[in-house]
């Protein structure tokens, strides 16, 4: 029975700390077919030590260096790697997740000759106390619009994607992103509409820490979230432009992605950003042409603002 070659690639940077589990967790795989491509994005901890450890220990890891012609971030690493690469079937990630050993014997099992990826499961984790916060919905009716407004979520680490799909397309990672890179390369592969499997099993421990998207909203940085919705507001102009959904569909999910911030900068109380996410909102609900949501919102603002009282308003 055929095997075939799983490339496992890997961006990193400062991860010492972190990696040497990470890649525990690919060496105790019951599937052996692989090999596992690290890309450093020139770390100045003892990341470079840490590696060369195992691919002295084991052949089939591999450690690339980002050459400075390439712009800086995990788009390039991971485009680097996939370009190195030479698996029938490629599997993306990260320098802080942590794999079941049986995930790509389970990921292989589930594969058919007509599918374009293979789905699984992920869990997210706490770094420091190791806690469950929860697991990923990968399924849906309407996936591309849920993906959108994430109700749905793969992380990059979920799919385990036949190369020949990803062949096809004309960009992967986009360097040219610093925020969203992950959700943005998803996204484009789902206007394509692949041929998906889903399984109902978690694979992968994706450990949420400092560095992550979710901290960054916590802490309200702006400058990331204004990049973050710019993004979404492209890829609203795509759908648009290519007619790949309900437009007003895709536009509640923006207003109500918004309205989110506008929630959470309120209980945090961020003035600077309440009234940027305030406004927001309004400007999405006259395009939607949603007079009670409107009111509904200005009322909860403006209670909440003065009074501490109308939270339950803004939804």
């Amino acid at each position: 029975m055929h095997k075939p070659l799983i490339s496992i690639i890997i961006p990193t940077y400062n991860r010492a700390h972190l990696i040497g589990a990470t890649l525990d967790s690919v060496l105790a795989q019951t599937y052996t077919n692989w090999e596992c491509i690290i890309v450093d994005d020139e770390s100045t901890d003892a990341t470079a030590e840490r590696l060369m450890h195992y691919v002295n220990k084991d052949s089939r890891f591999q450690f690339l260096v980002r050459p400075d012609s390439r712009k800086k971030g995990s788009a390039a690493s991971r485009n680097i790697g996939f370009e190195a690469s030479k698996g029938d079937l490629i599997y993306w990630l990260d320098s802080d997740d942590l794999l079941v050993p049986n995930a790509f014997e389970t990921y292989i099992q589930a594969m058919t000759d007509e599918c374009d990826a293979v789905v699984a499961l992920v869990t997210q984790t706490d770094l420091k106390t190791g806690k469950v916060l929860q697991t990923n919905t990968i399924q849906s009716t309407s996936l591309l619009e849920d993906y959108y407004a994430g109700l749905v979520t793969f992380y990059v680490c979920g799919p385990l994607w036949k190369r020949t799909f990803l062949e096809k397309q004309q960009q992967l990672f986009d360097e040219s992103l610093s925020i969203l890179i992950d959700w943005d390369f998803t996204m484009r592969l789902l206007y394509q509409h692949p041929n998906l499997i889903y399984l109902e099993e978690s694979l992968v421990y994706y450990r949420q820490h400092e560095g992550s998207l979710k901290t960054n909203i916590i802490q309200l940085n702006l400058e990331k979230l204004e990049a973050a919705f710019d993004l979404r507001k492209r890829h609203l102009t795509f759908i648009k432009d290519r007619k790949l959904g309900k437009v007003r569909v895709f536009r509640a999910h923006l207003r109500d992605l918004y309205l989110q911030i506008l929630r959470f900068s309120l209980s945090q109380k961020n003035p600077t950003i309440q009234k940027n996410y305030f406004r927001k909102v309004i400007k999405e609900d006259v395009k939607l042409l949603d007079g009670v949501h409107l009111i509904r919102t200005i009322l909860g603002y403006l209670a909440y603002r003065f009074v501490g009282k109308g939270y339950r308003w803004l939804r």
